[in-house]
């Protein structure tokens, strides 16, 4: 027998799942949090996904603000290996500074002070403070 086949074929076995990674079977994924008054599940508490490896599940939040500053709470996803925190943060109003992003003194001799006038306006809904300075 020249050729190259072995000369008894291997039996098929099943594979169990403790001879599998762990990583490639599904995971019961638990979903919750704290009770907030500004961030709630839009599912049932508590709720578990069953969460392919790999793959995402979407997860609702409602958020319901009373006044318009920063938020910030916790979503806790909990499987049977680890526990992961991921933080929820909502960025209430800001102060948003316009101005020129480039300035140009013409023709101006080697020091001699020059001035020029600098529009700076505030577009955002916040009070704002700045300081500009140069490099002598």
């Amino acid at each position: 027998m020249a050729s190259g086949l072995p000369k008894k074929t291997p039996t098929p076995r099943l594979l169990s799942r403790e001879g599998l990674k762990p990583d490639a079977m599904p995971q019961l994924v638990k979903v919750c949090m704290e009770s907030c008054p500004y961030f709630q599940l839009a599912c049932p508490r508590d709720v578990y996904h069953m969460v392919p490896a790999g793959a995402s599940a979407p997860v609702r939040i409602r958020f319901s603000p009373d006044e318009n500053k920063d938020y910030c709470h916790e979503l806790v996803c909990i499987t049977a290996r680890e526990r992961t925190v991921v933080p929820i943060r909502a960025i209430g109003a800001r102060a948003v500074l316009d101005f020129p992003a480039q300035l140009d003194f013409s023709k101006c001799p080697v020091k001699v002070s020059t001035r020029q006038t600098l529009l700076v306006r505030n577009v955002g809904a916040r009070a704002a403070r700045y300081q500009l300075s140069t490099q002598r």
